[in-house]
């Protein structure tokens, strides 16, 4: 469905359909940048999402047009050793949910003019008449058997060829991801946009000893958060627990020295970040680019199998970026104590190379007048 991309002049007011997927918050977090850039361009946007990143965008977002996209709520197994059979058993969902957004794009073009689609991770959201931009840090996909990794990678692959312009948000030069994306493949129109987040840097007093934030698939999230309960009173010193549920209501009794919240805006976030020594957190993408925007280190731990979050972790582990420990063994003191006895660096990235990539591909865009 390639569209031949003419440099048309300037466009200075594009109507723009940007949707998120619905694993865990990272892939809303990681695009709330460019809406926001999209924003202040004067550019109308219209966000496609469900569930939790739904709650979140629109909590960010309030006065911007939103449309529900089913989500394809994915359970991942408590036992990483039937992740693969699991999410195996869930493919004819995901088939569907593909086959329903290519459907709901086609009957919402007959009503409404949009000149560009932005889909995170949503293969369905795209458009033959649409200048369509598809955001992945994953042309190569891991799932931890090498056979399924293959036809996984041709299958996504598939998918990301059928989209004009494939961002990857990601330095090209000693990025994060390593050989998730730093593959060519011909037929995917291939971009680095620099890594993307929320966040801003702003100079403060440390408030905070330990700052723990969950997120991601359940039930991990909850197995984790409760192992991570039954130790959090080995900490000493001020310790701040988010713990990633923007829907939930009801909160666990925790120590006086903690505080603790479901949920917070993305300025609190940012602010509670910033004023925080010791992050401890998952492996999610969304949330390493965060932490290296923000310039800090901490432990991470990978979501047990998920072989993409296992990979950037022995990605980070080994450039001495973040200290890494696997979720079955965890001890909390103990991987403090190893992180405290070690120096970890994160990276300094450029993250505001996307903002060229929008300039460039406004100006792709097929319009009247020219």
């Amino acid at each position: 469905m390639k569209k031949k991309a003419t440099i048309l002049g300037n466009f200075k007011n594009p109507v723009v359909l940007i949707s998120v997927l619905d694993w865990g918050l990272g892939h809303a977090t990681r695009c709330i940048p460019i809406i926001k850039e999209l924003k202040n361009r004067g550019y109308s946007v219209i966000i496609g999402a469900s569930g939790a990143p739904l709650f979140l965008l629109k909590n960010e977002f309030p006065d911007l047009e939103f449309i529900i996209m089913n989500g394809y709520n994915l359970r991942y197994p408590a036992n990483q050793r039937f992740f693969i059979s699991r999410i195996s058993v869930q493919l004819p969902k995901i088939l569907l949910r593909k086959y329903q957004e290519k459907r709901q794009i086609q009957n919402f073009l007959k009503s409404r003019k949009i000149d560009l689609i932005i889909s995170d991770n949503r293969p369905g959201v795209y458009h033959k008449s649409v200048y369509s931009v598809y955001i992945t840090h994953q042309i190569q996909v891991k799932t931890g058997n090498k056979f399924i990794d293959k036809i996984a990678s041709q299958i996504h692959q598939s998918v990301i060829k059928k989209f004009d312009e494939c961002w990857v948000p990601d330095e090209e030069e000693n990025g994060l991801s390593g050989a998730l994306s730093h593959i060519k493949v011909e037929g995917i129109q291939q971009r680095f946009i620099g890594p993307l987040s929320r966040m801003e840097i702003h100079p403060s007093s440390i408030e905070y000893d330990y700052c723990i934030i969950l997120s991601g698939p359940e039930p991990q999230r909850t197995i984790l958060e409760a192992k991570i309960l039954s130790q959090i009173h080995t900490l000493n010193g001020r310790i701040i627990f988010i713990r990633g549920l923007p829907e939930e209501t009801q909160l666990p009794d925790v120590p006086e020295n903690i505080s603790i919240t479901n949920h917070l805006p993305a300025e609190l976030i940012n602010k509670t970040l910033n004023t925080s020594k010791t992050i401890i957190s998952r492996c999610g993408y969304s949330t390493v680019m965060d932490l290296v925007k923000l310039k800090k280190s901490g432990i991470l731990i990978p979501t047990p199998g998920q072989a993409e979050q296992e990979y950037i972790g022995e990605v980070l582990s080994y450039k001495k970026y973040f200290l890494v420990k696997s979720q079955d063994e965890f001890s909390l003191s103990g991987a403090v104590k190893e992180y405290e006895e070690n120096i970890y660096h994160p990276v300094i990235m450029n993250f505001n190379l996307f903002k060229q990539a929008i300039d460039d591909v406004v100006r792709k865009i097929p319009h009247e007048g020219n």
